[in-house]
């Protein structure tokens, strides 16, 4: 839920469960602020275009970016002196950019159009060794790895979206000593109606690694994704409407029920006669789990979810401290003094 506090300068951004996250814009209407439900702010600055330049975390700490005169960025630096410069040159049929450190370490990323619909890719790392990414035989895609493996590739329209979401059908790598990891895939789909590739009854994916196949088959009207290995076993995951794991049957084992709540999240998970359960407080983050002997081991946290303590089913306690922007700093066992 979005409620406006003030005209075009802040915004208040409610969760289900009543956090508040808090947007502050500037004059010119670009987010100046962000403040989450534990207070903790992040504040941005940008330059007369727009561009940003500053961002200034919790702690006081800032980062701060530095553009070229087309608002390409050219220098990204941290809190900590850490940088990356970026650097943009032409080389033969395209451009390079070269990414480099603080410490003088450079990695370049390249492209060039060897083709009109090719695209050669490359990537050189400080120490000099490249890795090369385009076009092989027979329509094939060709990365060559520092390290001297080769993966090659095709691709397969997908039975219902086409072109739109292709598949590696075709896939192999090859190591300098010679041997080779090949993998073969193949999509189906049966159709209620042909015209209609949503009107999918079932689908089915068999991938083959070095001769062993792996068979999945959905099927729409149940649900299940039963999965086959090259052993011969299969397994069969059931989904619910919103598309979760409710249920996994594996041959000669007691199934996996998953439950869930109003709000989607993990209620219990049982197998036979053992379940285990999670809880969940006002907030909305989980304040228990409950094993299947019974044994509780509670959690309190802090407004944005962070554990702070957790209670062991002995009564041990265990205590967690964060800073301001989320790292946890120390950790306290029982009885014992703060690790940090």
């Amino acid at each position: 839920m979005l409620s406006q506090y003030c005209r075009r300068s802040t915004t208040a951004n409610v969760g289900s469960f009543g956090q508040t996250t808090t947007l502050s814009g500037d004059a010119a209407g670009l987010l100046a602020a962000v403040r989450n439900p534990a207070s903790e702010s992040t504040t941005l600055g940008y330059d007369a275009r727009g561009l940003l330049t500053r961002r200034t975390d919790a702690l006081g700490r800032e980062h701060s970016f530095a553009y070229d005169n087309l608002g390409r960025l050219t220098q990204d630096s941290d809190p900590a002196g850490g940088s990356k410069s970026l650097t943009r040159s032409g080389v033969g049929g395209g451009r390079a950019v070269s990414v480099t450190t603080a410490m003088g370490r450079s990695t370049t990323y390249a492209v060039q159009r060897p083709g009109a619909a090719d695209v050669q890719r490359s990537v050189t790392n400080s120490a000099g060794l490249m890795g090369t990414n385009g076009p092989g035989a027979a329509g094939q895609t060709a990365m060559q790895l520092p390290d001297g493996r080769t993966v090659r590739w095709s691709l397969a329209p997908d039975p219902v979206f086409g072109m739109l979401a292709p598949y590696r059908k075709q896939e192999s790598v090859t190591t300098p000593g010679g041997r080779t990891l090949t993998v073969t895939r193949s999509r189906s789909a049966t159709l209620s109606n042909p015209a209609d590739p949503s009107s999918f009854v079932s689908l089915q994916d068999i991938t083959n690694i070095n001769g062993k196949s792996f068979v999945d088959v959905y099927a729409r009207g149940t649900r299940t994704t039963t999965r086959t290995t090259p052993a011969g076993r299969s397994f069969v995951t059931t989904t619910d409407l919103q598309g979760r794991v409710e249920q996994v049957v594996v041959a000669g084992m007691h199934p996996v029920q998953l439950t869930y709540g109003l709000h989607g999240r993990l209620d219990a998970m049982t197998q036979g006669m053992r379940t285990i359960s999670h809880a969940y407080g006002p907030h909305g983050f989980r304040v228990s789990t409950t094993d299947p002997l019974g044994q509780v081991e509670g959690f309190v946290v802090d407004p944005v979810g962070r554990v702070q303590e957790a209670q062991r089913p002995d009564g041990d306690v265990v205590l967690y401290e964060h800073d301001l922007v989320g790292n946890l700093v120390s950790v306290t066992p029982p009885g014992r003094p703060a690790h940090r």
